[in-house]
């Protein structure tokens, strides 16, 4: 095995990376990239994806906020599960209140 440099092992592994990509259907590569995204973001606090979130989609309106506005969707979708898949109906009740003050 040839031992190489850095900057050449660098070098081979762009190039792989290269071949790796173009054997890939355009519907794996989709699949490759949502789950390196949501594995990104995941790994964020809370407040770091906010940040992230303003910082790269907000158009600087302070009433555009993409974030909040994926809270609020995960909000609302998370009472209409709990309501059609729930068994604890306070639990349900409880959430649909916060989701209706704004919480």
């Amino acid at each position: 095995m040839t031992k190489l440099t850095s900057a050449q092992f660098d070098e081979l592994c762009e190039q792989y990376s290269e071949i790796v990509v173009d054997r890939m259907e355009t519907a794996d590569l989709v699949e490759y990239v949502m789950n390196d995204l949501q594995n990104r973001y995941s790994q964020m606090s809370q407040t770091e994806l906010r940040e992230h979130i303003i910082e790269m989609e907000n158009s600087g309106d302070p009433t555009d906020n993409l974030y909040d506005e994926l809270a609020e969707n995960v909000d609302v979708n998370a009472v209409g599960t709990c309501i059609v898949k729930g068994t604890d109906y306070s639990e349900c009740v409880d959430r649909l209140v916060q989701s209706m003050e704004g919480n």
